[in-house]
């Protein structure tokens, strides 16, 4: 990853956010999806609050993607 020009910056910026996101979707499988696991309220509001992470990532990725177009 390299950090020498606009393109490069954001195309690494792109790749660590995707990083972050398939680790977040990774726990949440892992630790959220056993089946016959009963979930607390709290637990379940983490999970939510994870989601949310996740897509406001995703719109994150989504606007390197129209800077890069424009760069």
């Amino acid at each position: 990853m390299r950090f020498d020009s606009s393109y490069s910056s954001l195309v690494s910026i792109k790749h660590i956010l995707t990083i972050i996101m398939i680790g977040i979707t990774l726990y949440r499988s892992i630790v959220f999806g056993k089946k016959g696991m009963d979930i607390t309220p709290q637990q379940s509001k983490f999970s939510l609050k994870l989601v949310f992470v996740n897509a406001s990532i995703g719109i994150l990725i989504l606007l390197a993607s129209a800077f890069l177009a424009v760069v």
